[in-house]
């Protein structure tokens, strides 16, 4: 009775995040593919490119330098890697699935692992009951912030099992009775946190920056100290869990660090500090609050992009799981250190506290999208989430309803709009590329469509999968940064004048690079019958295709001007400087390079100019 009560209540829950997170694709019977045609098929690319790698497969020899900016090396350097977040993915193409179909499994087991990962922790830490535990895990698989970067295609951002994991294994190693399990379980967590990094620097970052404030606050607070000391046993572990991550993390910084020192580092006007106001925001997209988007928020300037709040219901409900749950020492410190994370990312008037990690922090000046923090503050809000749902179900009978009924509500408040595309359309697009393609005599084709439906970029990820299809490099390449030389950001056809510049670009990359110029292909292909009727599922279009089964929302506000140059971008409101989009690719490195601005504003994929923190 009590395993069926428990897996009723998991179940539950995570049907309710899983419908909530994925329900394009699951209303579609698995017809579309969730997210945009830019970033969400940049980072399918990189996953895909990693099943090629790990298979040996031609041109995907190297790990980071994918057979894109054909024959620049490094170029994965220039994104996130994926790797440690690649596991389902890899699992479902070795069973058979193509990659299309694995992209739509490894959506919906990321989604299962954070469930998962979040309602065991929530299970140990807290001792919550199963009903409050699944809860937890739905709330951070599936919580608004996330949610809003997927509509922007960020879904590099979704793997954060690794981190909540890790903290399993610290809650572990203080609850274990066995020395020695402490000790194992303490030498567990530095390599976890390693492997947040292989998925994601962003997280990884954020994460370790959140364990830090976490530890100094106990340090501050609590008997850390004393403790630390008295088992030194599990000191030492922990100490050497830290050796052994970062020996993890050495092969990755390598790459990343050759490519900081090629691009350079960011200056701190393209950061993205964000006002306090910005951690209040619902979103446009959302389905229950969108309509107050305009009305409350378009006096603050971010009357669209990023959301970070997660609903008023369920802000109460964290807000009374923190007074209750006070006492407990490990939430209480998470908690403090996600408000302290969650603060340097603000703007008080001319007050930026970021500029100081900036200054002093290694990496932090790789982070331009500095609300993304939201994603780890996520961790302390479910658990003080979970905290109240348990209070409320132990009063019984009607408890554990009404405790259920409110956790479905705080659920419902997360949801958003989603964007797709469709699955055939996109793959008949890709073959017809791959097929004008003869690899017995091209080393390596640019495409050139004829075509000014889309952003530029796009038709460089249309290359950058025929490349997949046809096993033949492409010189297209779609990332935040292009190597040194590379002038083919936009190889579109529409006029003489646009064949001219391309084919100049193009002799002068085949000349630097030492390619046979007779073995470069080029591949031109008039407008796609089904691209010229699916406008409506670009992002640059006015609207993006939705499920018919939920009402349909009113395009975003049209954006307001430009800021100053050198000025610090509150999330939307830096929408035309250089920097305040990425391509595809949530970057890694930096560069502050004034003659870039309008080259990569140009080619934004959303409706006004604006990709919230790649």
């Amino acid at each position: 009775m009590r395993l069926a009560r428990m897996l009723s209540w998991l179940a539950l829950f995570l049907s309710a995040a899983i419908g909530i997170a994925h329900y394009p694709m699951l209303l579609s019977g698995f017809e579309v593919i969730e997210g945009d045609l830019y970033d969400a098929r940049f980072f399918h690319y990189v996953l895909e490119h990693g099943w090629k790698w790990l298979t040996g497969a031609s041109h995907h020899e190297a790990l980071w330098s994918p057979p894109f900016f054909f024959p620049a090396r490094n170029a994965a350097a220039y994104s996130e890697i994926l790797l440690s977040a690649a596991p389902p993915y890899f699992l479902a193409r070795s069973l058979g699935f193509d990659a299309w179909s694995a992209y739509q499994l490894w959506l919906t087991a990321v989604t299962v692992l954070n469930f998962g990962a979040m309602a065991i922790l929530a299970r140990q830490a807290l001792a919550a009951s199963w009903l409050a535990s699944g809860f937890a895990g739905a709330l951070f698989a599936a919580a608004g912030p996330r949610l809003s970067e997927a509509r922007f295609g960020h879904y590099q951002l979704y793997p954060e099992f690794w981190t909540v994991l890790a903290l399993l294994a610290i809650v572990r190693a203080t609850l274990a009775r066995s020395e020695w399990r402490r000790a194992a379980w303490a030498l567990s967590a530095g390599p976890l946190f390693a492997l947040q990094f292989w998925s994601s620097f962003y997280l990884g970052w954020f994460a370790a920056a959140l364990l830090c404030f976490s530890l100094a606050f106990a340090a501050l607070l609590t008997d850390l100290v004393p403790t630390l000391w008295k088992e030194r046993r599990v000191t030492l572990a922990y100490l050497a869990g830290a050796a052994l991550g970062g020996l993890l993390l050495a092969p990755l910084a390598s790459p990343y660090l050759e490519a900081a020192h090629t691009m350079g580092v960011r200056s701190f006007g393209e950061m993205m500090v964000v006002k306090p106001a910005r951690w209040l925001y619902l979103g446009d997209s959302s389905w229950l609050y969108g309509f107050l988007a305009h009305p409350f928020f378009a006096h603050t300037g971010i009357a669209s992009g990023q959301a970070l709040s997660l609903g008023p219901v369920s802000t109460l409900v964290v807000g009374l799981g923190l007074f209750w749950g006070r006492r407990r020492r490990m939430l209480l410190m998470l908690t403090l250190g996600g408000v302290l994370l969650a603060l340097f990312t603000m703007r008080f008037g001319d007050f930026f506290p970021w500029k100081i990690l900036y200054d002093w922090v290694p990496g932090a000046a790789a982070l331009r999208a500095v609300s993304r923090a939201v994603l780890l503050v996520l961790i302390p809000l479910a658990l003080c989430a979970a905290v109240t749902i348990d209070r409320l179900a132990s009063r019984r009978p009607a408890g554990r309803l009404a405790a259920a009924s409110l956790g479905l509500f705080c659920l419902v408040e997360q949801g958003k709009h989603l964007p797709s595309f469709e699955m055939a359309e996109n793959r008949a697009l890709i073959r017809e590329i791959a097929a004008a393609v003869e690899p017995s005599r091209c080393d390596a084709f640019l495409y050139m469509p004829r075509a000014q439906t889309h952003r530029a970029w796009k038709y460089s990820l249309d290359a950058m999968w025929a490349q997949i299809e046809s096993g033949v490099p492409t010189i297209n390449g779609a990332t935040t940064f292009e190597p040194d030389g590379w002038n083919l950001e936009d190889t579109r056809v529409g006029f003489p004048a646009d064949r001219r510049r391309i084919e100049g670009a193009l002799a002068q990359w085949v000349e630097q690079n030492g390619l046979e110029a007779s073995r470069v292909c080029r591949v031109e292909i008039r407008p796609h019958a089904q691209e010229l009727r699916g406008q409506s599922i670009a992002p640059a279009a006015a609207e993006q295709r939705r499920s018919p089964a939920l009402p349909r929302r009113p395009p975003e506000l049209s954006p307001r001007p430009a800021l100053a140059a050198g000025s610090v971008a509150d999330g939307r409101s830096f929408a035309h400087r250089r920097s305040s989009h990425t391509s595809p690719g949530s970057d890694i490195t930096g560069r502050s390079r004034t003659s870039l601005h309008a080259k990569v504003t140009a080619r934004s994929p959303h409706p006004h100019g604006f990709s919230p923190g790649s």
